[in-house]
């Protein structure tokens, strides 16, 4: 279960079901752009080939900007938080994309403190149009790799993703992903839920930004990208149970899964997210009351 919110609009609450996403089965592993922003050189990661943009190609341009690399090598751990791409002033990232629909774009920063002191600078990123991070800081600390990921509307052959630092600040960035999703990946029509209980539909997700805030796996472990068809990184559920006692993990399902013509996919979710589940405790004297688990 994934947990997404449209991006510039306020939805109490958005959800999406794996089960019930209907994914193309033509669908293959994409190869379109996974750049390793401010380096000269290409690094593998999880079987993604990370361009290094110092030289990139004719499909994808960069605009006035500064390469830079970390000169202590604090990150020898991380091959693509040793270089980043800093902007002094607004520019871009153009792509030449080969299909319309919805992109993952995916940014990844570290502020790395040699030459220059990224902590705490204030930027702005943009595509397409729409605003995706505004006033963005990433702070230095021991644990300071941050992803952030979007789903975008992609309807041009070539789209830009803007970097827009604020008076007297720097933007950065030390890789990016843009691929497309597949088909039907998100549904252009949910249902959302409010705590008063109110429920509404929603039409024309589609045309909107969708921000990913947490993707959880209910019943089971922290499932990393490089075990994901689609390099996500999903977390246990245990801590976002109101009750902790209301709900049990499931006994795993070891059997080899079957899926559906027309349904889900393994693109939908890795094996292991469907593999397990949570079902209410009923000997526990909290869900014996109330049946739920929230």
């Amino acid at each position: 279960m994934g947990k997404l919110q449209l991006h510039r609009f306020l939805f109490p609450l958005l959800v999406y079901f794996s089960s019930h996403l209907l994914l193309s089965s033509a669908y293959t592993l994409p190869h379109e752009y996974f750049i390793n922003c401010g380096s000269s050189s290409n690094t593998t990661v999880n079987g993604r080939i990370f361009v290094g943009d110092v030289n990139s190609g004719s499909s994808f341009s960069v605009g006035r900007s500064s390469p830079v690399k970390d000169d202590n090598l604090s990150t020898a751990a991380y091959p693509l938080y040793q270089t980043d791409r800093i902007f002094k002033q607004e520019s871009f990232y153009e792509f030449q994309t080969t299909v319309s629909g919805t992109y993952l774009i995916r940014f990844h920063f570290y502020p790395f403190s040699s030459p220059i002191n990224l902590a705490d600078d204030l930027f702005d990123v943009s595509a397409s149009g729409f605003s995706l991070l505004s006033n963005f800081r990433v702070a230095n600390s021991s644990n300071s790799h941050v992803m952030k990921e979007f789903a975008v509307p992609v309807q041009v052959e070539n789209f830009r993703i803007d970097f827009t630092p604020q008076e007297s600040s720097f933007g950065f960035v030390n890789a990016i992903e843009v691929f497309p999703a597949p088909n039907g990946f998100f549904p252009d029509r949910v249902v959302g839920a409010n705590p008063a209980g109110h429920s509404g539909t929603y039409k024309g997700v589609l045309s909107q930004v969708l921000y990913t805030i947490h993707r959880i796996n209910v019943g089971g472990l922290t499932i990393t990208p490089d075990n994901d068809t689609l390099w996500r990184s999903w977390i246990p559920d245990d801590a976002y149970l109101y009750f902790s006692g209301a709900a049990k993990n499931s006994e795993f399902y070891s059997d080899k899964l079957k899926y559906q013509v027309g349904g889900a996919t393994t693109y939908s979710a890795p094996d292991h997210v469907y593999r397990t589940a949570k079902e209410l405790n009923t000997n526990d004297s909290i869900s014996s009351n109330f049946f739920n688990a929230t």
